[in-house]
């Protein structure tokens, strides 16, 4: 009994190390590989690889490194997110990531490398944990989002019935704030099966991490408004109101991916209150009193509960 307190303990310091050295995305990954749950896959820069695969292997973990880095390519107004790679010949070789695949079984992290080399999504999603659903519609709409910036948010907004608000469970949006439960893109925002997978990554983190598993789910009960191009912006502790579709801000903390000299900031950074009209129209009225409406398929309105 008191080794196995002893080697949780050890374990959970190894975790909080990672969290500071990788961030909390990557370590939720890692905490979910190391539990079984799942294949982890992440990207390391030449300046972390090392010491991430000793802290990795401290806590019996198996590690496959993909032969070839990756570049990515930064999406506009998302605060360096990326969903795209770059490709051609004259890339820096300094820059760019490793792609690691981690698992407590090291067949799992090599089957896992070679489905990704072979780009067969099916089996990668598989071991990744991803429900066969969310599986399926990425392969559906893959094509569609990369017309764009490969980000799934209007899509999965697309797929998702009726009016918001929506499972809070499934609310990944926040990631592009270092936030959430789910590594995937879920097939809709009340997907169960989705859900069903970030219920059981809380009560994960909840016994490692208690103090991230509670900031998560606090940012994952937010809304936010997600637009393609000019920012991805949450009004923490802001509430739905269902009767007048509107957005309560009067306790609000804002957030956005956007720089502070963004043109376009101001749209929702001075929002008074805000209509949802519907999936990806708004009307912002301002502390000033002026009123503005914004009607766009670059616009997703996520609305949690």
């Amino acid at each position: 009994m008191i080794e196995s307190i002893k080697k949780k303990n050890y374990t959970i310091g190894q975790l909080e190390k990672l969290v500071d050295y990788i961030g909390l995305l990557q370590t939720r990954e890692i905490l979910s590989a190391w539990a079984g749950h799942k294949v982890a896959r992440i990207a390391l820069t030449d300046a972390k690889i090392k010491n991430s695969i000793n802290l990795l292997s401290s806590i019996g973990l198996n590690i496959e490194v993909k032969k070839s880095k990756i570049f990515l390519k930064k999406d506009i107004g998302k605060a360096g997110w990326s969903n795209k790679f770059l490709e051609g010949e004259n890339l820096n070789l300094n820059l760019g990531e490793w792609l690691l695949y981690v698992s407590n079984d090291q067949q799992k992290s090599y089957n896992s490398m070679k489905a990704d080399e072979n780009e067969d999504e099916s089996a990668l999603g598989e071991d990744l944990g991803i429900p066969n659903c969310c599986i399926d519609f990425y392969d559906r709409n893959r094509e569609r989002a990369f017309q764009k910036q490969n980000d799934f948010v209007p899509l999965v907004l697309e797929n998702t019935k009726g009016d918001g608000p929506y499972n809070f469970w499934n609310n990944y949006v926040t990631q592009y704030f270092g936030y959430s439960l789910l590594s995937f893109f879920p097939c809709s925002f009340n997907c169960k099966n989705a859900a069903n997978f970030a219920q059981n990554t809380y009560e994960l983190l909840n016994t490692y991490l208690p103090f991230h598993a509670k900031k998560t789910i606090h940012f994952q009960k937010q809304n936010l408004i997600y637009t393609e191009y000019k920012g991805i912006h949450m009004y923490e502790n802001s509430k739905y109101i269902k009767s007048t579709k509107t957005l309560d801000l009067s306790n609000t903390i804002f957030h956005s991916t956007l720089k502070s000299k963004a043109a376009s900031l101001n749209n929702y950074l001075e929002a008074k209150k805000i209509f949802i009209l519907n999936k990806n129209s708004l009307k912002i009225i301002y502390k000033d009193q002026s009123v503005k409406y914004f009607d766009s398929p670059n616009i997703s309105n996520c609305i949690f509960k």
